[in-house]
């Protein structure tokens, strides 16, 4: 293959094999991914409901790849749990339950000790709740930290509300 073959194939996608060109506007929607409509109620239930209670907290909604589809931090919430809301929400996306079920796997004595050391970090206590699609399907994660971890998971069941509504 000659030098401008390569860069070719490495510089245009559409010399690559299995390249399908798509037109804008031609895209279809994956009906397993989080939309960016449903990513923006469900950070307004949540703030909706910490503000009812008082308490600023930082929301974090993944996709089901665990990557960051929307992100919220209140006026007041504390800095440190900007990374606890992501990884409690990491935490459900990854292990397709309750955040706070991990913790039974990876306690002192359980059969995966320091597991919450993985993945780049996990949150193993409440406020991380899996979003699951009308067929079961795993679409993403929400990750709520700044309160208490009973306030957190209150925030959380809010924005799971404004998902599954």
């Amino acid at each position: 293959m000659t030098s401008a073959a390569v860069w070719k194939r490495r510089n245009d996608p559409a010399a690559r094999p299995g390249f399908r060109h798509e037109h804008p506007g031609t895209r279809k929607e994956n009906p397993a991914m989080i939309t960016t409509h449903q990513a923006r109620a469900m950070i307004s239930a949540a703030e909706t409901q910490a503000a009812a209670i008082g308490v600023p907290v930082n929301i974090a909604i993944l996709d089901s790849g665990a990557h960051l589809k929307a992100f919220s931090r209140m006026d007041g919430a504390p800095l440190g749990s900007i990374d606890v809301a992501t990884r409690k929400a990491r935490t459900a996306v990854l292990f397709e339950t309750n955040s706070e079920a991990v913790w039974e796997y990876c306690k002192p004595g359980a059969p995966a000790p320091g597991l919450e050391l993985s993945n780049g970090g996990l949150a193993p206590f409440a406020g991380g709740i899996p979003l699951r699609g009308p067929d079961g399907s795993m679409q993403g994660g929400i990750g709520v930290s700044g309160g208490s971890v009973v306030q957190d998971f209150e925030i959380a069941r809010a924005a799971l509300a404004a998902f599954t509504s």
